[in-house]
This record gives structure tokens, sequence and C-alpha cells, in this order.
């Protein structure tokens, strides 16, 4: 398969050399584009837990994935069943293997087919660099939205998120936020939708993840097995943000 670093190289270069007006380049470079992102789409998943729904990505071959602490509990504790659907039509079962409600992260385990394969965490986040939110808001599965990084390392609750203007939505929590080579930056995790005394003045574009660093650390714990298979905190932390 063609990797997504190979496909954003090749749309860099014909977007270069392409002639203004010419509507056969403007239709290869947004296919080139389309394809790109529907890669990254591939490794994002539905979880559906309690009763609700809400995304993951792909981390390896071997079937963990990653989401949000506030996807598979219901406030009191980590849902009995979470089942894993890809967007090839394919469903798991999935043990939970560590996580922490204050971060409001989660590693998950299915048994994967041959089609699973992870994601990069990304080495470098720059703010002003363009990312791409995909996820199933409102149910809208593999929705893509586009919008920079806004702040790293905001600090909510004494926990650090990246800070995003990508749109995201009850649903995308846990999915991916994506750079240009298919990277991963963070997870889409909550937003701001109303600030003032009597939380009636309402804020647009203020979106938060936790970074890929975060996801990075809790992954290889559930690698090494230096886990004990509960989420750690308290359970109702995860819902004291705006969920998505």
């Amino acid at each position: 398969m063609e990797s997504i670093q190979e496909m954003y190289r090749e749309e860099l270069k014909l977007a270069l050399s392409a002639s203004p007006g010419d509507n056969e380049d403007f239709a290869k470079i947004y296919g080139l584009r389309q394809r790109r992102l529907e890669a990254m789409a591939e490794r994002v998943v539905t979880i559906h837990a309690c009763g609700g729904f809400g995304s993951g990505v792909m981390l390896d071959s071997n079937g963990h994935i990653a989401t949000n602490a506030h996807v598979i509990s219901d406030g009191r504790g980590v849902c009995n069943r979470l089942l894993v659907r890809t967007a090839w039509g394919s469903e798991a079962e999935a043990e939970f293997i560590t996580g922490e409600y204050e971060q409001d992260v989660a590693i998950i385990k299915v048994t994967p087919d041959d089609r699973y394969y992870g994601v990069e965490i990304a080495p470098e986040v720059y703010v002003g660099q363009d990312v791409y939110a995909i996820g199933h808001p409102l149910g809208n599965k593999h929705t893509i939205t586009r919008g920079i990084v806004s702040y790293l390392n905001r600090e909510v609750n004494n926990r650090s998120y990246v800070q995003t203007d990508a749109s995201i939505n009850p649903g995308n929590s846990g999915g991916g936020l994506f750079d240009d080579l298919g990277r991963l930056v963070g997870l889409p995790t909550f937003k701001e939708v109303w600030t003032g005394q009597g939380k009636n003045v309402p804020v647009a574009n203020l979106g938060f993840a936790v970074p890929g660093a975060v996801v990075a650390e809790y992954y290889q714990r559930s690698l090494q097995r230096k886990l004990t298979q509960q989420c750690n905190g308290d359970p109702e932390a995860a819902w004291r943000a705006v969920v998505l």
C-alpha cells in the first residue's frame, strides 16, 4: 500500500508544478489529497460501549487501540462490553488494558484481522501547523475536519492538552488528530462550548486533544504490561469537562 508520506510528497510536487486554471491538475491534486485522508481515516475505529459510542485510533497491527477513558466508561468504571468496528466493516470485542480518568486516555485491545496497522506518533508538534480531526461526530462516520494547532501544552485541570480550532463534536472523542503525514498529534477529547458566570456566552473553535506523547506513554505501558488492567483515578473525572 502506498504510504501517506509518499502520497503527500506526490501531492506537493504536483501542486508546485500545476498550471493555474488547469482542471486536470486540480482534479489530480484533490484526488491525491482524498486518498491520503482516506488512508488516515482507515486507522480510526468506532467504539460502542455502555450504550454510547466514540472513536479510537489503531496503534499497531496487533490490535492495540487508543481512545478516551470517557468513551469506554460510564462515570462509575469501565464498561463491561467494548465493541470495535473498523472502516471496512469488521467487528471485534475489545479488552481494556490501561488508562487514566483524569488525563482521559485509555488503551484497549482487539484480536485484529490482517488489515490492522498502526500510526506513528508525531515526533514534533508546532503551533500553526495543519491538523485533521477524524472521527464519528453525531454518528457521521469518518468525518474529516481541518484546522491548526492553536496552542501546545494547554493546562486544563492540571493535565496537558493540544489546543486546536479543528471542528470536533460528540462522537469525535478518542479519534485521531493527525498531521499532514498521517502521524498522530493527539486524541480529540473535549471542547469549550459556553463561558461567562452563567455559562451563557457561546464559545467556538476551542477544542482540546490528549497529546500524542501521552498516548505513546500509555501504549508503552501496555506493551510492557506495567499495568493492573484498571483505569487509574476517579471515574467521574473524565466526565467533568464538556465531553464529546
